[in-house]
């Protein structure tokens, strides 16, 4: 009996510490579920439609569509190349490639024009005659073809350059210069050639065309590989005309470029960074990078984001990804 009894204590202590775990772990899960709650709560009010200015300009990934926004006037790619440069600019169902990026990118880059139902550019833009700007410009011309052409006033000794070259001749074109404060339309948009004002220079880099694409409420600057003798004629003729809400690094944040004097006629809002994951150049380089901090200006960069991808409306401008950290 005595063992019967104690057994039976044994059980009874048995079956309270299992009820006492059962509430433990019920208490668990329903902490979890309140905080897996809680968490849905706060992205929807970060990101989702509860956000304080979704729809609004800078909004940011949740509120870029695929679909035309109100008030849309143009789409900006900027395109993960690598260590190179490439943008896309479309509006009113005319497109624009500045630079392509690297040989190896060329694939990338007809990719993404195919991708985004481009069968003809009527713009090809090469804002000077580095590989890793002009190499994939020369496949994309190759593969889907351009009504204009247009690059900068010197020549370079490059297999690439001789191909650009060959290719211009095969599709019955020329590469035009443009002269500094020629405009040419695509859609809403109005692009405005703003360099290079003198050349040659002993650093080609600086013979980069400039350009500015605005829709009269949103703008943004691209300076190509310019450095810093470019970039004080540009402050010196242009000033406050340079400003733009958006500023594609020059020289894939080079210690050379991104000075303080154009940095301070520019005044940007928003940054975007083109250069390749640990590339052999190091860029950007710290200097540049400290200067750019300075302006306040948020950051989005290839090299961790991928493509950039952003829409221009008539109320400000809609992000596909918020900055980089």
């Amino acid at each position: 009996m005595e063992y019967e009894k104690m057994e039976a204590g044994l059980l009874r202590e048995k079956r309270k510490k299992n009820a006492r775990g059962r509430k433990k772990r019920r208490a668990g899960w329903l902490c979890v579920i309140a905080l897996a709650l809680l968490a849905g709560a706060v992205w929807a009010f970060l990101w989702g439609p509860l956000r304080p200015g979704a729809g609004k300009p800078d909004a940011p990934a949740a509120d870029y569509a695929e679909e035309p926004l109100p008030g849309e006037t143009a789409r900006l790619t900027l395109i993960d190349v690598g260590q190179g440069l490439g943008l896309l600019a479309e509006s009113g169902g005319e497109a624009m490639l500045i630079d392509g990026g690297g040989g190896k990118a060329s694939s990338k880059t007809v990719a993404l024009l195919k991708a985004r139902g481009v069968t003809r550019l009527k713009y090809l833009v090469i804002t000077h005659y580095d590989e890793d700007h002009m190499g994939g410009a020369v496949g994309a011309l190759a593969a889907i073809g351009a009504d204009t052409v247009l690059g900068p006033d010197y020549e370079d000794d490059s297999r690439t350059y001789r191909s650009l070259l060959q290719r211009v001749q095969n599709a019955g074109l020329t590469v035009l210069h443009p002269e500094p404060g020629a405009e040419f339309p695509l859609g809403a948009l109005r692009i405005t050639v703003l360099g290079p004002l003198t050349g040659p220079h002993p650093i080609e880099n600086d013979d980069s065309l400039v350009l500015r694409l605005t829709d009269g409420t949103n703008s943004l600057l691209v300076t190509g590989d310019a450095e810093t003798a470019a970039e004080a004629e540009l402050a010196a003729r242009w000033s406050s005309a340079l400003q733009s809400d958006i500023y594609v690094i020059g020289h894939h944040g080079s210690y050379t470029s991104s000075t303080d004097v154009l940095l301070t006629a520019v005044r940007p809002r928003h940054l975007l960074l083109s250069c390749g994951a640990d590339n052999e150049y190091g860029h950007p380089h710290a200097a540049a990078m400290d200067r750019l901090k300075k302006t306040g200006a948020d950051l989005r960069r290839t090299d961790r984001q991928g493509d950039i991808r952003l829409i221009f409306t008539e109320s400000g401008i809609v992000w596909e990804k918020p900055p980089a950290e």
